[in-house]
């Protein structure tokens, strides 16, 4: 049985995104909500508040070892026969979306504050620096490159500005098929295509299994973030308003409504 959890905020990003009502997602945590309450799975214990925002989110404030929010997969590896609704999602012919509507006050060195995602083949992860420890490295937003931790000189994902509202997008076209050799990845920055036309040799190798989780902290790092949506969902609902009217229109969209099983 797979369980699907939509609160207020999704629904709106959702019917802003796709003008279809209510989206289809493995799982959304918005809204304010403990991600523990919303599908995620806490590790080695992270801790965080509700923040009325706006937009309402579940704010960060993390340091080495003090754990992060993850689903993970049931099964081994991309096997072709995925065991559950995560797995579904991320093998699914249709591709996946994964969002990530952020600010951040604090964001050191790399990994310290985003959102990855990894389906046994290859990891794909946003990761954000508030500029303050590298004199070369601006703040904004980057994706983890072959390279590693990408340390020196990650890509960037668009010109934004991690201190104010920002919404991240990865998009994986599986292209209608099973195959993985010919998935097409996109980066999106606040509904513009930031980076285009890369392939899973663009991105790092992953671990045996699907995982799916933020607000990571490696090394020695801080970070303090605020995370409003952080969703995976099946499809390419990639065009979504500005950050400014997602706050606009989301005010008064609040609380759980809606929350259905299928199998």
């Amino acid at each position: 049985m797979n369980r699907k959890i939509i609160t207020a905020s999704a629904v709106f990003l959702g019917t802003a995104l796709l003008g279809l009502g209510v989206v289809d997602a493995a799982i959304i945590t918005s809204g304010g909500a403990n991600p523990a309450t919303q599908g995620f799975s806490t590790n080695a214990g992270p801790t965080g508040t509700s923040d009325a925002g706006p937009p309402a989110n579940w704010h960060m404030v993390s340091t080495a070892g003090s754990g992060f929010y993850r689903t993970v997969g049931t099964g081994t590896g991309y096997s072709g026969s995925p065991d559950n609704e995560l797995e579904q999602i991320l093998e699914g012919t249709a591709g996946w979306t994964a969002t990530l509507q952020v600010k951040v006050n604090a964001a050191v060195r790399d990994a310290t504050a985003g959102m990855y995602i990894q389906d046994g083949k290859d990891m794909f992860q946003i990761i954000l620096y508030d500029g303050s420890d590298f004199s070369y490295q601006n703040p904004g937003a980057f994706y983890r490159d072959t390279s590693g931790h990408g340390i020196d000189s990650p890509p960037e994902i668009g010109d934004t500005d991690p201190t104010v509202w920002n919404t991240y997008q990865v998009v994986l076209d599986a292209k209608g098929n099973n195959d993985a050799a010919d998935d097409e990845i996109s980066l999106w920055a606040n509904g513009t295509a930031a980076v285009t036309g890369l392939s899973r040799s663009d991105f790092r190798d992953a671990v045996d299994r699907a995982e799916f989780g933020f607000g990571r902290v490696q090394g020695a790092d801080t970070a303090d973030v605020h995370y409003a949506v952080v969703s995976l969902e099946a499809g390419q609902p990639v065009v979504i308003p500005e950050p400014s009217a997602l706050l606009l229109l989301g005010l008064g969209l609040t609380g759980l409504i809606g929350c259905r099983r299928r199998k």
